[in-house]
């Protein structure tokens, strides 16, 4: 099928046939039960949007998280349309796991930090004549671990 970083799922396309032949090269179709499945290529000239959202596994080590999403789909957003319904819960999953990965770079940005402050101590008591060599060593790796 190509190139992964090239592909996508795309639950819906809304749009007038004629911008849709402008814009997308149609690779191949087929027919798989009630649905339509299109293979398409972005035309060379258009534009691409931010990569695509990807699920973090290790989401589902954190207790807390996995309540967050047990509470949204045994809660779920009340909407008529169950197409719709089904948007929002998707959605709430996107938000849980954005706010997961976010959290978990600034805490990993605050351990590099205080790694850092902790070599630089380190250093000044090398410069003293102090032995601190496995200690700096020691934290330099963990700072290139956490990098």
């Amino acid at each position: 099928m190509g190139d992964p970083s090239q592909q996508s799922h795309i639950d819906y396309i809304f749009g007038p046939s004629s911008q849709m032949e402008e814009r997308y090269q149609y690779v191949s179709w087929s027919s798989l039960s009630d649905h339509l499945c299109v293979i398409a290529k972005l035309c060379p000239n258009e534009s691409r949007g931010p990569s695509q959202w990807q699920f973090p596994g290790d989401i589902l080590d954190n207790l807390t998280q996995v309540q967050a999403f047990y509470e949204l789909l045994t809660n779920p957003p009340n909407f008529d349309d169950v197409q719709v319904q089904w948007e929002a819960i998707k959605m709430g999953i996107r938000d849980i796991s954005q706010e997961w990965t976010k959290f978990c770079k600034k805490q990993k940005r605050s351990e590099i930090a205080s790694l850092h402050r902790l070599l630089h101590g380190v250093n000044n008591r090398m410069y003293q004549g102090e032995d601190m060599l496995y200690d700096q060593q020691r934290i330099q790796s963990k700072i290139r671990e956490l990098e």
